[in-house]
């Protein structure tokens, strides 16, 4: 017993040092954003800065306003509620039927879906990027908000797929029997049983949009179609925006994404299991 207790106190020790180290550079943000650019070049990074609220309040004034900060961040709440949400259903649409009917070339139909994650974003971004151009979509909202949809779709497919085979069959041949068919299956029955799952998509989704800089960089160039995450960087390189300003614009641009994941940190902490049942 003291063999496993000692074992547990090492455990809890390693996993605290490994959250400071985790936790200290959003610290460190946290302490810039709070400074004047003054105190950040005078001041080490541990220094509290001795008027805090009102030099927050400067940083965060100027981020929105010069660096236009608030257009990236409605930007970017349209661009991953959007695809978030657009990408779960249409995947739905697809997981159930290669989940739960039988019809020829049903797995081949699932990996063809699922080469969508198999390849890096960088093998096909500029292809991407001449196609959009083509067709003019490049730089404007639809046209980015097209490839976040599709590329999430994968990814919540498999997630679905996984979680519509662990419904016993029974619910599904007594509702047949009922007179539901196989639509009626999808929408009265096995959606509403796999809110769950549906929200760790819409989660896990939500974040990888909103984080995500090489296709806001490469496909759109304003003010206007920007994401956040783009429009960060346009705050570097600029003797008008101070570090203090960038820390503030950065600490800013965390709030959403945390603010979903910690919301729906339930339905996430059980998605992880979703993909260890097999068929």
């Amino acid at each position: 017993m003291k063999g496993i207790k000692s074992k547990g106190v090492i455990v809890y020790i390693v996993l605290t040092i490994l959250a400071i180290l985790w936790l200290l550079p959003f610290y460190i943000n946290l302490v810039t954003a709070l400074k004047t650019n003054k105190e950040f070049a005078l001041t080490t990074f541990w220094v509290l800065p001795s008027n805090p609220l009102n030099s927050f309040a400067a940083n965060m004034d100027k981020a929105l306003r010069s660096g236009n900060m608030s257009y990236y961040l409605i930007n970017s709440l349209l661009y991953a509620t959007i695809g978030s949400i657009s990408a779960t259903l249409i995947a739905s649409l697809a997981a159930f039927p290669i989940a739960r009917m039988n019809f020829r070339g049903r797995d081949a139909v699932f990996y063809i879906i699922m080469l969508g994650t198999f390849f890096p974003f960088q093998m096909y971004i500029i292809p991407l990027l001449r196609m959009w151009m083509s067709l003019e979509l490049y730089n404007t909202f639809f046209g980015l908000q097209l490839v976040y949809t599709a590329i999430c779709i994968p990814f919540v497919t498999f997630l679905l797929r996984n979680y519509f085979i662990t419904i016993p069959k029974d619910i599904e041949d007594a509702a047949i029997v009922d007179g539901i068919g196989y639509f009626g299956l999808y929408y009265k029955i096995f959606m509403p049983l796999a809110l769950p799952a549906l929200a760790v998509g819409i989660t896990y989704q939500f974040v990888w949009i909103w984080n995500d800089l090489l296709f806001g960089m490469v496909l759109t160039s304003s003010v206007n179609t920007r994401n956040v995450m783009a429009g960060l960087t346009s705050l570097t390189g600029g003797w008008e925006y101070t570090y203090s300003t960038q820390a503030a614009a950065a600490l800013l641009a965390a709030i959403p994404p945390m603010v979903i994941f910690l919301g729906l940190q339930k339905f996430v902490a059980k998605g992880l299991l979703l993909g260890a049942v097999k068929k």
